[in-house]
């Protein structure tokens, strides 16, 4: 793995990790096609709606990208992609792309949340939108 950061005043830094994961693919009953689940995207953790008592304040942005490589196992040359999507919310945005090109996989996901002051009777909405994106980026790809 490596840090990299892009100058000294720069408010980003990036990671960049190569890293061997232990079988992930499943196989699809008997058809000779397996799926893999997408390593989630760490995303911010709120309570429940029935269990919040207090307004949610976010006092600046909260914002994560990635771009995760897949490598297709020797024999394996086509995947079910999902369709890109993109989420746009007054809440915050997500967007995923995903590509396929010289048995690789490629996904690149942003999320950003977006600073702001929400009082309990928006929170159900703004929960639902977390929500929303936790359920798109749960996204199975099949390979065969």
């Amino acid at each position: 793995w490596q840090l990299l950061k892009e100058g000294r005043d720069s408010r980003e830094i990036r990671l960049e990790a190569v890293c061997t994961i232990p079988p992930l693919l499943k196989p699809l009953g008997n058809s000779g096609c397996f799926f893999f689940s997408i390593q989630p995207m760490p995303l911010p953790a709120f309570e429940n709606p029935k269990d919040r008592t207090q307004d949610v304040r976010l006092p600046y942005p909260m914002a994560c990208s990635d771009t995760l490589v897949y490598v297709l196992p020797p024999g394996f040359a086509k995947a079910d992609l999902p369709d890109s999507i993109s989420v746009i919310d007054r809440f915050g945005e997500f967007a995923a792309t995903y590509a396929l090109h010289a048995g690789r996989i490629t996904i690149i996901r942003r999320f950003r949340l977006f600073s702001g002051s929400y009082s309990t009777e928006e929170y159900p909405a703004f929960y639902a939108f977390l929500n929303k994106v936790k359920t798109i980026d749960r996204r199975n790809i099949q390979i065969q």
